[in-house]
């Protein structure tokens, strides 16, 4: 008995690698047959410029956090501008992910073939195969999250200096590349400081010092920009008018930007206008079910004037209670169904597949849920699982996109094979 149930499991991991291992080599072919040069609109474009110009003085490429930039621009440099050596690096980016996800799992999960099955599972999700045909901040986001959270539960095991210092810098570097996986960072630190087996007081403060290093430099990153080329110097705080676009309620965003720039020694008076609609409210969230994109409707026009005292940099946004929570019910709604762009268009046929795995969250967060309470268990993935979860449907910053979900889906994988090796416990 014992060696037909070993038999099958041998055949199991079999088949896994097996579909690791030709996931793969989608992964690399991918950006090969739909080249990231070819795909040179919109935010992608953005990113494109702001790498080739760090020191750009452009408000969207000022409050753009670094990372991507920085990340990108070396890319595009290594690679001498060309599109097939470009390709190449982003197919070895796309491959090296589910890796990196990988060796997360193995340390989180008490069993190895749960963490290959995450592997494969990680390795076939179509939208993440798809997102490294364009320049997105989440190409590089995906394994630098999957890397701190590797570094976390290393760190779990030997709480030393060392280990802590770099995994608050690797969170810390997830953070420049995108805030949104700001709540995923502090959960895990915090899990982490709190543990029983805790450091003694001067690791802890060594700790501290690390992440409020690094996450301040990528505030400060967005509110103090020196340009070598002008000679200028720009206050902008990070997430201005991200933020007055949630509660502005309104369907497209106009913004009126004014600050000083110094030039030749002069304070010089700029005025900027930007117009940009979330991808949230222009694609069907239900789709292909219904034609729904929420009730956002008109145009909210902004003004942001960075020329006068701090205090008045905004204008005021009047909420109502009702209307705030008719926003946050959108963007969780939002945060579950809403397509994943750019790769999710809903005109070609890869629209088709993406629509039926991102179906696929929800019932798989209400179902971590059931097994943890049916089994009247849980670990601390679950926990950060859910704070993480909770941070995400109840932010109150901007306008939820589904392309915001994409290191959620890593630990939503890793918290739902966690839940099933969980023991069950008795009623007492």
């Amino acid at each position: 008995m014992n060696g037909a149930r070993s038999l099958i499991e041998k055949r199991v991991d079999v088949l896994l690698w097996a579909v690791i291992i030709v996931a793969a080599c989608v992964h690399m072919a991918v950006p090969f047959y739909d080249n990231p040069m070819h795909h040179l609109v919109s935010d992608m474009d953005r990113h494109f410029g702001g790498a080739l110009i760090l020191d750009d003085d452009q408000p969207m490429s000022i409050l753009d956090p670094v990372g991507y930039q920085f990340c990108l621009g070396s890319i595009l440099r290594v690679a001498r501008w060309s599109d097939p050596m470009i390709a190449f690096y982003c197919g070895l980016l796309s491959t090296f992910t589910p890796f990196a996800w990988y060796l997360w799992l193995k340390e989180c999960l008490p069993s190895s073939r749960l963490a290959l099955i995450g592997y494969a599972l990680i390795s076939i999700l179509p939208a993440w195969i798809m997102l490294y045909s364009y320049f997105m901040p989440e190409t590089v986001l995906l394994p630098a999250t999957a890397l701190a959270l590797w570094l976390t539960w290393k760190t779990s095991r030997h709480p030393d200096v060392k280990h802590n210092i770099f995994t608050a810098l690797s969170w810390g570097a997830a953070s420049c590349i995108k805030a949104s996986v700001m709540p995923l960072a502090v959960c895990s630190m915090i899990w982490l400081l709190a543990r029983k087996t805790a450091q003694p007081a001067r690791r802890r403060v060594l700790i501290l010092i690390a992440v409020f290093v690094c996450f301040s430099f990528m505030y400060l990153q967005g509110p103090i920009k020196i340009y070598t080329r002008s000679h200028a110097v720009v206050l902008m705080p990070p997430g201005d008018f991200i933020r007055l676009g949630f509660e502005g309620a309104g369907r497209v965003h106009e913004i009126t930007l004014k600050m000083l720039l110094a030039k030749d020694g002069f304070s010089r008076p700029h005025e900027y206008h930007l117009n940009f609609v979330s991808p949230s409210v222009g694609i069907p969230t239900f789709f292909p079910f219904s034609s729904w994109t929420g009730t956002r409707s008109g145009t909210f026009n902004d003004t942001i004037d960075y020329t006068q005292p701090p205090s008045n940099y905004y204008q005021k946004v009047a909420m109502t209670f009702p209307t705030r929570l008719r926003m946050t019910a959108e963007n969780i709604a939002y945060f579950f169904f809403a397509p994943q762009w750019p790769q999710e268009d809903l005109i070609s046929e890869r629209s088709q597949l993406l629509a039926v795995v991102r179906w696929l969250w929800f019932p798989l967060t209400l179902a971590t849920i059931f097994l943890s309470c049916r089994k009247r268990s849980v670990n601390a993935l679950l926990i950060i699982f859910w704070l993480y979860t909770l941070s995400l449907m109840f932010q109150q910053f901007n306008i939820m996109e589904g392309r915001y979900r994409a290191p959620w889906e890593g630990v939503a994988i890793g918290a739902a094979l966690s839940v099933m090796a969980l023991p069950k416990r008795s009623r007492s």
